[in-house]
């Protein structure tokens, strides 16, 4: 549950576990923040266990030790505390600009992140930046390229999918009348990349 807009618009993310026997929702963990960030849980996904979500943002923010630009944090949860803990640092980079979408992967270890309002000198064409984790070492890294939109205010990102071993990826943008379909490609030469599947998917209009 994302609260975006609390007292200082910082936001925060509560997450519930139901319960069978008394047929009611209980709070898992504590509150999830980020003290710094503004608009915190602008977009949430979870893990097929609900042991893993990624959180992402309404507005960027820099960290004060390494100065990155933060728009999504990933969480874990720790059964023995009660309690959610980073995984990994946050992710984000220079070119993502205001407003995150993100997906997770059925087990939590490869997450895509949009950031359809990106784009030089604001022309919001949106990019799409998957990452990967391992569970030993809990750091993120860049899965395969960026994948751009094609034109001005495409808004690429806006929408996202992402299979259960987070392998294939689908893309749109709010403005775009077509969805990308790509399949993750990393073959024993080193090549590593998001390879478009098939032809792009046309969009029915939404008053069609």
């Amino acid at each position: 549950v994302p609260q975006l807009y609390n007292s200082e618009k910082s936001g925060k993310v509560c997450l519930f576990n139901y319960n069978d026997m008394d047929e009611s929702w209980h709070q898992r963990g504590g509150d999830i923040r980020v003290t710094t960030n503004l608009e915190f849980g602008s977009s949430v996904s979870l893990s097929a266990d609900g042991n893993v979500v990624a959180v992402g943002t309404g507005r960027p923010y820099s960290t004060n030790i390494t100065n990155t630009i933060c728009h999504t944090n990933v969480f874990e949860y720790d059964t023995s505390n009660d309690k959610w803990n980073h995984r990994g640092k946050c992710l984000g980079s220079d070119e993502m600009s205001y407003f995150s979408v993100v997906k997770l992967s059925s087990n939590g270890l490869v997450v895509a992140i949009g950031a359809p309002l990106s784009g030089k000198d604001g022309n919001e064409v949106g990019h799409v930046k998957v990452f990967e984790n391992t569970q030993y070492t809990k750091e993120w890294k860049q899965r395969g390229q960026a994948i751009e939109g094609d034109r001005a205010y495409n808004n690429l990102g806006y929408a996202l999918s992402i299979s259960a071993d987070g392998s294939v990826l689908a893309v749109a943008g709010s403005t775009a009348l077509y969805i990308r379909v790509y399949k993750y490609i990393n073959d024993k030469q080193q090549i590593e990349k998001w390879q478009l599947r098939g032809d792009k998917i046309r969009k029915e209009p939404a008053n069609d």
